[in-house]
């Protein structure tokens, strides 16, 4: 049995979806990936960009992380 891939599949993103933004998702994703490893459950599209909405002169990239236990930041 081949285990599931985490992270994001950027074959979910609309076809409309710039080469820049999927390049900072894919970035992001693999970012995740490395810090989080086996614990990470997934990355999501969330906001304008999941609604079809999206304008990169107006919007940020919403993604929803989830992850297996819970992360603690000191500052």
């Amino acid at each position: 049995m081949v285990p599931e891939k985490k992270g994001f599949n950027l074959m979910t993103l609309p076809n409309w979806v710039s080469p820049s933004v999927r390049m900072h998702i894919q970035m992001l994703s693999e970012h995740l990936q490395t810090l989080l490893n086996d614990n990470l459950i997934g990355v999501y599209l969330h906001g304008s960009l999941a609604m079809n909405c999206f304008n990169p002169q107006h919007n940020d990239l919403d993604l929803l992380v989830l992850n297996q236990h819970q992360i603690f930041f000191y500052f």
